[in-house]
């Protein structure tokens, strides 16, 4: 699975449907991370409990989408796309030491989906990774809670790893009563490992270009591909200031 691919990834922001024969789910054993991270689930959660009772108003509407922002959805980043949130991982040390250490990660953050709601069915930014949702807090299984891709769908487990492509069509629903938390985990794919700045830097400036749609509504009339290569430029700044 180590081996380059010639096969560019496919990215939201340029506008061009996903037709890759990707899977729906993936395999999590061949990662490095998958057991050691399930065996530091307790300490895990105790952490992340403690946050959700004491600090939880930190956590805020996932707003980087070019849908209006899901009060539902809520995150705190600890990783986004390679970029550190040094002042977040302040209030989760011990989440933020045991998953700094897999470089192979991108993204980590602690979400909240809250009672009773929904996330309608979306693609994510791109297939360059694998995603991951790690359970912390689950208030309930199948049918009232759980998560769908291609209308496969999977319940999450306290302290279980799924992986899936984000890329294909998915969606997340929580009809039970209580407030479900898991942590959401981004793993460059091997075969884009030697793209991984330049991958990371082009999902932040899209991220950026569709808040700068929100502000100034004049930049959703130009084409696709203008926006698209608009965003590529941006990257080129982004790129340069991530970590290596």
């Amino acid at each position: 699975m180590g081996n380059k691919s010639d096969v560019e990834p496919w990215f939201r922001f340029s506008g061009k449907p996903f037709q890759a024969n990707d899977p729906a789910w993936f395999d999590t054993n061949h990662f490095s991370w998958h057991r050691q991270t399930e065996l530091a689930f307790p300490e895990l959660k105790k952490e992340i409990e403690s946050f959700i009772a004491t600090e939880s108003a930190q956590l805020k509407e996932y707003r980087f989408n070019p849908n209006p922002p899901r009060p539902q959805w809520l995150t705190f980043p600890l990783i986004s796309w390679a970029h550190i949130h040094r002042k977040n991982l302040r209030s989760l040390p011990l989440t933020a030491r045991h998953f700094l250490q897999y470089p192979e990660l991108v993204s980590v953050s602690l979400s909240c989906l809250t009672a009773g709601s929904e996330v309608s069915p979306h693609h994510g930014d791109t297939n360059a990774i694998f995603r991951c949702h790690f359970g912390i807090r689950i208030p309930g299984t199948l049918p009232e809670c759980g998560f769908r891709v291609r209308g496969d769908c999977k319940p999450w487990q306290e302290g279980k790893l799924f992986a899936f492509c984000d890329a294909h069509l998915h969606d997340a629903f929580n009809h039970t009563k209580e407030d479900r938390y898991i942590l959401i985990i981004d793993v460059i794919r091997p075969e884009y490992a030697h793209k991984k700045k330049e991958i990371c830097a082009l999902i932040i400036a899209s991220h950026l270009w569709y808040m700068a749609e929100n502000k100034i509504p004049l930049l959703r009339s130009l084409k696709p591909s203008t926006s698209a290569l608009l965003i590529k430029w941006c990257s080129i700044p982004v790129r340069i200031l991530l970590r290596s």
